[in-house]
């Protein structure tokens, strides 16, 4: 999985959404840019100029939610109680429970885009 030192996490995210939306932050790595746009239930990933978005999560609640990449619904996230994030991807409208992994939603997309 493709990481970015300085990319936030889904908490940081979900908060910026109730105090900044509008919030954005440029994530780079070489000469991979990669822009995340923070509004008041998702964050929308631009992948270089792009004017539509790569990838998108959605906040469905503070506990859980859907990633998205371009326009399909790729994965849900769960947190737990002690703070672990759980995604399960889906396939053309399935849960994969075989897919189960603990990673941040964040990194999880921004690695597919």
């Amino acid at each position: 999985m493709e990481t970015f030192e300085n990319a936030p996490q889904l908490a940081e995210l979900i908060q910026a959404s109730r105090e900044s939306p509008g919030l954005r932050v440029k994530l780079t790595k070489g000469a991979r840019v990669i822009e995340l746009v923070v509004s008041d239930d998702r964050v929308n990933v631009y992948v270089g100029d792009d004017s539509e978005p790569s990838g998108t999560i959605r906040f469905g609640s503070p506990l859980s939610g859907g990633i998205w990449k371009a326009g399909e619904f790729i994965a849900q996230y769960d947190v737990d109680t002690d703070g672990t994030v759980t995604i399960v991807t889906v396939e053309k409208g399935y849960k994969r429970p075989a897919s189960e992994q603990q990673a941040d939603p964040v990194a999880y997309l921004v690695a597919s885009v």
